[in-house]
């Protein structure tokens, strides 16, 4: 699923279940990765199987980012892309963050009605130091040496530990002693030894304390001196504070500011009008072509509508010349099909009918040939009979004759049928072949003069007939060809005598490939030229208004201007330097106020106290060394006290007539030497992480103030007024009312508790938001609030959208009369999706 979220407040709401604090840890894991195999009920793994992951767009300095993570080690796989799509280092994302993790994240932005309940378990120094230790960008690895050291420290010892190494280095230390002295003689020398190392023992200790008071002296006086800037800066700005002049009033100045606006806007205005009124650009183009255009406006006209014509007639002429091609495609298939480059005239009717005569004669006289040849046959069919029964007669006596000379006599009767057959047949074939030759070499004849006379001798004469349908045809094509060259003609002639008329025009008309690209560029320009001369009547009215608003921007600005120097006469300045000078000395007090009321934050009244007993930084200073020479001296009495009661001490040990007695002596050495080894260590690491968690708090102190006085605020906000202050005793959060009264967190009810809390914590995000600007992020909380609180902190967290983005995670349907269209309702998405 995708969501667009405003960049200020944005309300998502939704039924228990519906997916709120699935997407609020969907935003945290984008930005600081997914949780851990460790953290299984973090992750919200697909139970269907998905993939694991997504992607959010930031947007940081005026960029957008594109951060996708995919389920893999180190809290998820990531990619970061610009606006451009490409891919940029990860370590980008750090950088946007200012090096905040997850957890300073938590504690910051980011809180759930969970969150709101601890305001019950929390101290006031639990609170102040949470706090204090969170507001250093970057301290998250110092709180951790801090915890890692107080871990080393009672490691080495706990007032009622029992394991720890020096608790039970002493409990050693003290067996030893209890079986030491029941070995002890009466020599008063082994005595001596034991009062010098005890005397010796005691000077230790009490050097040890002084070193320890002097070193706490010490550090404090090193506070001091960092702290010192700081006061020398306070103190010289109350000093030039004294001087202060009362300067005119806020009303007055912001009159002022406003009326040089008007001005300044005004001239802007008057110098805009101006440069549109000097741009003539459009005046000065086609100033030829324009004369020209109005020279000749009615022959050009005319021309135009001529051209009209034209346009007609070139698409007549170009379906002549289709018409043409088609005709002349037409006459060539003729000629081609009878296989000449020319065709005779066809035959006019009466040689028609003289030729249908000759075809006739032609025909019938094959005709009476053919009879004669007929009847011919006829009668030598009949005279074949003879020959033919001969001939069986014969072939019957060769096959059933009995004998030789009957076979003989049936192969002689054979033959001579065949013979008279022959014969018959023969002659009189002759006599019909020269009674046809005779008639046909007259009517052959006859065709061949009429072929000669009509042009028709280089065709068959049986296709003279059947061709005069495609002679008309082809006459026809040559009438029309003709009759379309003439119109063709006639159209050119038209065309020509147009671009003749054109021909006065052609410098403002230019050069042209084609009639219709000549009548197209006569009205370009004609259409162009009317457009010029209506775009100058508007230029000229511009003009005109653009002379008006500039008297009227004079008059106005006239106007502003005696009121501003109305302002300055009554308090005697002269003019707008004179007020920036006035205005300066103005801010540089107010800056002067302000920053003397933050250094005043930094220091309490014991501090400012001890520093007024210095001279200056150089006395200061001399104390730090003095008191640094005082402890190294007492450090090294101290070690050579230590080791001159080792030394009595294994003098004593030696004078023992019972060994044990050394060996125990021996003993009680090590131990003492093991114990003070521990004991430093012990102190070392102890007060180291004092020193550090000491440093976290100077470093935030500067913050601290600002957090406190916007929890005030927002409390007074949230509460309609009834709590005003809000105090961080030492072990006590407590709140004072508008009429003074002072309560416990402990005595608050629950919602004025939660209250509070969510006061702290949008102060704090409020202070840190001047150096990381990160979306704060509200799970479910102030279900507490009745409806009046509820829709104060909704107007309060509408306020510090303006700086943060806020996404407030709520199952409450009452936010949308409040909100408005800043509203994402998780149901509806689940139904539509």
């Amino acid at each position: 699923m995708n969501f667009e979220l405003n960049d200020g407040l944005q309300v998502i709401t939704g039924s228990n279940e519906a997916g709120k604090s699935t997407l609020a840890s969907f935003i945290v894991s984008m930005l600081f990765g997914f949780a851990n195999g460790h953290q299984p009920y973090e992750q919200y793994l697909p139970k269907n199987g998905a993939a694991y992951g997504g992607w959010i767009k930031i947007k940081n300095n005026d960029e957008t980012y594109q951060i996708k993570r995919i389920k893999g080690k180190n809290g998820g796989e990531l990619t970061i892309t610009n606006e451009l799509g490409d891919q940029v280092p990860n370590s980008m994302l750090d950088s946007m963050l200012r090096n905040i993790d997850s957890n300073l994240y938590s504690a910051i932005y980011k809180f759930s009605q969970q969150d709101l309940n601890s305001i019950f378990q929390l101290t006031s120094n639990e609170f102040e130091s949470q706090l204090k230790r969170v507001g250093a960008i970057g301290s998250q690895a110092w709180i951790d040496e801090i915890n890692h050291l107080n871990q080393q420290a009672d490691n080495i010892y706990k007032v009622r530990g029992i394991k720890p190494e020096l608790n039970q280095l002493l409990k050693s230390y003290e067996d030893n002693d209890r079986q030491i002295q029941n070995f002890e003689d009466e020599y008063d020398q082994y005595e001596e030894l034991l009062i010098s190392a005890d005397r010796l023992k005691r000077d230790i200790d009490d050097n040890t304390n002084k070193i320890t008071s002097l070193k706490s002296e010490y550090d404090n006086l090193l506070n001091l001196k960092r702290l010192w800037p700081v006061y020398n800066r306070l103190k010289n700005l109350k000093v030039n504070n004294e001087d202060d002049t009362k300067f005119m009033g806020n009303d007055d100045i912001a009159e002022i500011q406003a009326l040089r606006a008007d001005i300044t806007e005004i001239d802007r205005q008057i110098s805009q009008a101006r440069a549109k009124l000097a741009d003539s650009s459009f005046m000065d183009q086609n100033e030829t072509n324009q004369q020209f255009y109005i020279d000749n406006d009615q022959e050009l006209t005319d021309l135009r509508e001529n051209g009209i014509r034209i346009k007609m007639q070139l698409d007549q002429k170009s379906e002549l010349q289709r018409k043409i091609r088609n005709q002349q495609s037409e006459k060539q298939q003729l000629l081609s099909r009878y296989e000449t480059n020319r065709l005779p005239r066809p035959l006019d009717e009466q040689a028609v009918i003289e030729l249908q005569k000759l075809e006739n004669d032609y025909y019938d006289n094959g005709e009476e040939s053919n009879s004669r040849t007929s009847r011919s046959r006829s009668v030598t069919t009949q005279s074949s009979l003879i020959p033919l029964i001969m001939g069986v007669i014969g072939i019957l006596a060769l096959i059933l004759g009995s004998s030789w000379l009957i076979k003989i006599i049936g192969i002689g009767i054979v033959v001579l049928s065949i013979w008279i057959w022959k014969s018959l047949n023969t002659n009189k074939k002759a006599d019909i072949i020269d009674d046809y030759s005779n008639t046909s070499q007259n009517n052959k004849r006859e065709l061949v003069i009429f072929g000669q006379k009509y042009g028709l001798g280089g065709f068959k004469s049986s296709m003279w007939l059947r061709m005069q349908g495609d002679l008309h045809r082809g006459q026809e094509l040559d009438r029309q060809i003709s009759q379309d060259a003439a119109k063709l003609r006639e159209i050119n002639l038209k065309i020509n005598q147009f671009e003749q008329s054109a021909s006065f025009a052609q410098a403002a008309i230019g050069p042209y490939e084609s009639t219709e690209q000549l009548i197209n560029k006569i009205n370009l320009l004609i259409d162009s030229q009317k457009k010029f001369i209506n775009d100058r009547q508007r230029q000229q009215q511009r003009k005109h208004v653009l002379e008006d608003q500039i008297e009227q921007l004079n008059q106005r600005i006239q106007e502003v201007s005696t009121k501003k120097q109305s302002i300055y006469t009554r308090f005697n300045l002269s003019n707008d330097h004179d007020f920036d000078l006035y205005y300066d000395n103005f801010l540089k007090s107010t800056v002067a106020q302000e920053r003397s009321s933050a250094l005043s934050d930094q220091l309490d009244a014991n501090q400012v106290q001890e520093l007024d007993q210095f001279q200056n930084e150089e006395s200061l200073n001399k104390s730090v060394d003095a008191l640094k020479n005082d402890i190294n001296e007492t450090e090294t009495k101290t070690e050579s006290d230590r080791q001159k009661m080792v030394r009595n001490r294994v003098k004593a040990d030696q004078m023992a007539q019972n060994g044990s007695l050394t060996k125990l002596r021996q003993q009680q050495a090590n131990l003492q030497e093991q114990i003070n080894d521990l004991t430093e260590k012990w102190l070392t690491t102890r007060l180291t992480a004092n020193w550090i968690d000491r440093a976290l708090q100077l470093a935030t102190s500067d913050r601290f103030p600002q957090i406190i006085s916007q929890a005030k605020q927002y409390f007074s906000l949230l509460t309609d007024g009834h709590y005003d202050d809000i105090k961080l005793e030492d072990d006590i959060i407590r709140v004072v009312s508008n009429d003074s009264t002072s309560f416990d967190v402990g005595e608050l009810s629950q919602g004025t508790a939660e209250q509070l809390y969510v006061s702290l914590r949008l102060g704090f995000a409020f202070v840190m938001s001047h150096e990381v600007n990160l979306p704060i992020i509200i799970d479910d909380g102030f279900v507490n609030f009745d409806q009046k609180r509820r829709d104060a902190v909704l107007t309060l967290l509408d306020t510090l959208s303006h700086n943060n983005q806020i996404l407030y995670f709520t199952s409450s349907k009452s936010v949308k009369d409040k909100v408005g269209s800043r509203i994402i309702n998780l149901n509806e998405m689940q139904v539509n999706r």
